[in-house]
């Protein structure tokens, strides 16, 4: 887990910064790849650094599913995969999710400090 420290200019970027963790929950990494390329100028560094980990976090989240999709494209074998084994981890994925973001969202409300799981870095 990363963590990130972030220093608001203005009321303005907190929301931005909150509505686009509370909107990763519900949209997955849509929020965070609209404040990415269009409310950057908006943002400052460190929010934007939280925004980039936020938006490789749930690209890593959307990945795994397309995974199980293609799977479950493959006639018996993959269907029973993907039924199955795809609903638990898509099951488990939007918890873990959820948790971890509502996690971000209370600790950058109290401490301006967030922890999020960034394996991978795409963007």
């Amino acid at each position: 887990m990363r963590e990130f420290t972030v220093e608001f200019k203005d009321d303005n970027e907190k929301i931005i910064i909150i509505g686009a963790i509370l909107g990763a929950i519900i949209l997955s990494f849509i929020s965070p790849l609209v404040v990415f390329f269009f409310l950057r100028d908006k943002i400052g560094e460190k929010s934007y650094e939280l925004i980039k980990a936020l938006l490789n976090f749930e690209l890593l989240l959307f990945i795994i599913c397309i995974v199980f999709f293609i799977i479950g494209l493959i006639p018996v074998i993959g269907w029973i995969i993907a039924a199955f084994l795809g609903g638990l981890v898509g099951t488990v994925l939007f918890i873990y999710n959820a948790v971890i973001l509502l996690f971000a969202v209370f600790s950058i409300t109290d401490k301006k400090v967030a922890k999020l799981p960034v394996p991978y870095e795409f963007v």
